[in-house]
């Protein structure tokens, strides 16, 4: 395992119910089997070995603009991924695309309004990208990686006041 991997992304989400039935029936990203700490608020999904946190914040929470961050999805089917967020309905930001590398990739926004990509890349390419990842992780990642526990504990002690 590297020093240093992502372990959930979250996402700020307006309607919770809405999102997840997105997130599990349109992307397939299936639900945790780790219980949420805040089931009215946060729910967990699986995506490969990295989780998804969809939180409901407080309605005075700014949420990123539209043009601010974005995740991206790796699938195996990029056609058929587009086929399912066209038919729920998801605004298409870029049209389906293929980066220098000729590796494919659209833009659309979630029903919540977040900015998402779907992209495919070879095997090959894939493996090419973690032998690398693992390089720059075994570089000295070690002490960010403890910061960064330092931190979630601090966090995890907290009163998540900001959270609804």
């Amino acid at each position: 395992m590297p020093s240093i991997q992502i372990h959930h992304v979250a996402i700020p989400v307006f309607d919770l119910e809405r999102a997840e039935t997105f997130y599990r029936e349109v992307l397939g990203i299936g639900r945790s089997a780790v219980p949420s700490y805040n089931p009215a608020s946060i729910v967990f999904l699986d995506c490969g070995p990295t989780m998804i946190h969809l939180i409901r914040y407080a309605d005075g929470v700014a949420r990123p603009g539209r043009k601010g961050v974005h995740w991206a999805f790796e699938v195996v089917d990029l056609e058929a991924a587009h086929r399912r967020v066209v038919a729920a309905g998801c605004d298409l930001e870029v049209p389906t695309s293929a980066r220098p590398d000729g590796s494919p990739y659209f833009f659309f926004y979630d029903p919540e309004g977040n900015r998402v990509e779907l992209c495919h890349h070879e095997e090959e390419s894939r493996s090419e990208r973690a032998r690398r990842g693992q390089e720059s992780a075994d570089q000295g990642t070690s002490s960010l990686a403890a910061r960064l526990d330092a931190v979630q504990l601090a966090l995890d002690d907290a009163e998540p006041d900001f959270i609804r």
